[in-house]
């Protein structure tokens, strides 16, 4: 190792135990991205699903035969369904699923145990043949009173829905605790608080998010709006005012590595590293977005421990109060395209 490298090195390790600087309160003044097209990533073109009736009540169908199988004015019918159905089935929801009951030691609106499943939002009592999440919006809302979905182990899918207003008071896992893999398609996870890590999803092992987006979703600890102690796979979607109160990741905390497409990061804030995201090893970033990011030491929008790989990666005025406002890599950092603007106070920072 060469001696520049060496001192390089040593500036990281002497920055990660720097004095501590006081943390503002959580009512940043964070400027409103101005212009900016929140929607479907460049070249995608939204497409206009036909109209369904409103829906009151919770509905689902799981036999396959397109008839309600459950129905309930809170969401006994949901958790009917998750009973009922076989390991790898999936289970299809029309309406809003309201309530959380204390069932297997957790309060939540549903809880899956030792099984696989999916559950599939966007659909109506009269027509349970597809999926409209647009006109046809599925909803599970916790109301405060505890999570709103929680997978005890296995491997699970959750689709074309929303999941809000859960709390988990003492733990992990606002919305969704995940004690397997999980992989969510078109969620929208909004206004849940974790106590510990996760404000809004907390994955034992590997996530994967397919046009996601995570809301004001808040943590005690680590990541804001989603904690994965594996692997983490991000395509599309968005992360959009959430905080970690803590610790690492305003937005998402990755304890392996990160690979991710057209992802935004926007307005997400760290106690310490990555206000946008933290990755604890590798990290490939392809044609994102991080835009008024805060972190309180490193990694205004971004911080890798391992090596960092940016390609067509946009960072905008983002901002750490000690090195990196754009992005901070331990390892070595390479950029392809992009741009940095605007960061304060350094736009891109590795040490090798």
């Amino acid at each position: 190792m060469s001696h520049r490298a060496q001192a390089c090195l040593a500036l990281a390790v002497s920055l990660a135990c720097a004095p501590s600087v006081p943390f503002p309160a959580l009512a940043l003044p964070l400027p409103a991205p101005t212009g900016l097209n929140v929607g479907p990533p460049p070249g995608d073109t939204p497409v206009a699903n036909p109209p369904g009736p409103a829906t009151n009540g919770c509905f689902t169908e799981y036999t396959g035969d397109a008839s309600t199988d459950f129905s309930s004015p809170d969401a006994q019918a949901l958790r009917d369904a998750v009973a009922a159905v076989a390991p790898g089935g999936t289970v299809k929801i029309a309406g809003t699923c309201a309530g959380a009951i204390d069932e297997g030691g957790s309060t939540q609106v549903a809880r899956v145990a030792m099984k696989s499943l999916s559950l599939v939002g966007g659909y109506t009592p009269t027509n349970w043949s597809t999926s409209y999440p647009l006109t046809q919006p599925t909803t599970l809302d916790a109301l405060g009173a505890g999570r709103v979905l929680y997978f005890a182990s296995a491997d699970n899918e959750v689709a074309a829905l929303i999941a809000q207003h859960g709390v988990e008071a003492s733990g992990d896992g606002g919305a969704i605790f995940a004690g397997g893999t999980l992989a969510l398609t078109d969620v929208t996870v909004i206004s849940n608080t974790a106590r510990r890590n996760g404000g809004g999803v907390f994955v034992s092992s590997e996530l994967t998010l397919r046009q996601t987006q995570f809301i004001s979703n808040t943590a005690g600890d680590y990541g804001g709006g989603a904690y994965a102690n594996d692997a983490v796979i991000l395509e599309g979607g968005l992360f959009l005012n959430n905080h970690c109160l803590g610790h690492d990741g305003g937005g998402l905390y990755a304890a392996y590595t990160l690979v991710m497409s057209a992802t935004q990061f926007i307005s997400n804030t760290a106690h310490n590293w990555g206000g946008g995201a933290r990755v604890y090893n590798a990290a490939a970033l392809t044609g994102g977005l991080f835009q008024d990011n805060w972190a309180r030491t490193l990694g205004g929008g971004f911080f890798a421990v391992g090596t960092l790989t940016l390609t067509d990666t946009q960072f905008i005025s983002n901002t750490a109060q000690q090195y990196g406002g754009g992005a901070f890599s331990i390892g070595a950092a390479s950029l392809n395209g992009g741009l940095f603007r605007e960061t304060k106070p350094s736009r891109l920072m590795a040490a090798v």
